[in-house]
Formats: structure tokens, sequence, C-alpha cells
């Protein structure tokens, strides 16, 4: 894995990002490099669609990147879409941000696995889930994999939001190791 460093985000922060060598980012500062990567990895009729939505995408505040990652080795055959984001955490001295939101998380989602953990910079909350996605006649239409990791920084009301989807249920687990590897041994720090 490689280290990006990004520019401070509004004055606020500064963030190192730990991505795969192989990382495909589709929130790209350049414009040309944006066409050049969504001609190289979507059909012609796709094209168009999805540039204007990258571009939409590149003006949310604190989304840091919106990556693609295509594993092929040992038996495993995948790609997978990853997003990553700062986000603002509320913050009160009595209450720790991660039980909280471990509670809530596995409240919301009975089929969801939530664990709280520590990490070299602060806590960290982690979610496995797998998810139907409905069709428009409000069947189940496919099953898919999540992975998320909200890493809280000590001493910032902001957080690391590190968010997986796999289309194979049964690669969740090597997602979610990809998910808390960026999560984890990024930096999010006051600029």
């Amino acid at each position: 894995m490689s280290v990006g460093c990004l520019p401070p985000l509004q004055g606020e922060v500064a963030v190192r990002l730990c991505l795969p060598d192989d990382w495909l980012d589709l929130v790209l500062d350049d414009e040309q490099q944006i066409g050049r990567e969504v001609d190289r990895a979507f059909a012609p009729a796709d094209r168009d669609l999805v540039t204007q939505v990258l571009r939409t995408w590149r003006r949310r505040p604190g989304l840091l990147s919106y990556g693609m990652v295509e594993v092929h080795q040992d038996g495993l055959d995948a790609t997978w879409q990853v997003l990553t984001s700062v986000v603002p955490v509320p913050h009160h001295p009595e209450i720790d941000p991660a039980a909280a939101l471990s509670t809530l998380l596995g409240a919301a989602s009975l089929n969801a696995y939530v664990e709280v953990f520590d990490t070299p910079d602060g806590r960290a909350v982690g979610l496995l889930e797998e998810s139907e996605t409905l069709g428009p006649d409000r069947t189940a239409a496919a099953v898919h994999g999540r992975a998320v990791v909200l890493a809280l920084p000590h001493g910032l009301r902001l957080g690391l939001l590190v968010v997986g989807v796999c289309v194979d249920p049964a690669q969740l687990p090597e997602l979610a190791a990809l998910v808390t590897l960026i999560a984890t041994r990024s930096t999010v720090t006051a600029a």
C-alpha cells in the first residue's frame, strides 16, 4: 500500500490516505485525467453519465476519494468500490462516540456485525453487513456486501469514514480487511 497526501480540507484537517498501489481513483482533480480513467474503465454508453456523476461528487464537502480496487490472485476475482470521506462527529465530554455509534448501528440492523476497536490514533467503529438491493417490483434484485469503518482520531471532532461495497457477499471478509487497513493506517490531523 502507498500513502498519498491530500491538501487540508477546508482549512480544518490534513489527511494522509493509505491506499492500495493499484487504486483507481474516480474523484480526481484533473478533468483530463477523469476523462481518461472513465474512457478506460466504462463502456461508451455509460461514459457521459459516469463523468457527470463524478464531477458532481468532487464538489461534496469532505469527500476524499472514490476508488475501485481489482483483485485477481489466489483464487479471488473481485472488483470492489471504496469511498473515503471526512465527516463531522458530534462531541460530548461524557459520551464515547464509538460506543454510541456501535449501539445505534447494532439496533438499526439486526443482520450487521458491529465492533468497536482501538487504533494507533484513537478508536474506530466497524460494520459488516450483507444488504439486498430491491428491484422496481420491491423484490430482492441483488445481494451485496458492505464494510464500513469510522476512525475517530483523538482530539478531533471529525472522523475518517471508509465504506466498501462488493457484489459477492462471500468476499466481505477480504473487503473488510482492506477497508480497515485504509481507515486505521491513514491519518487525520488538525491543520
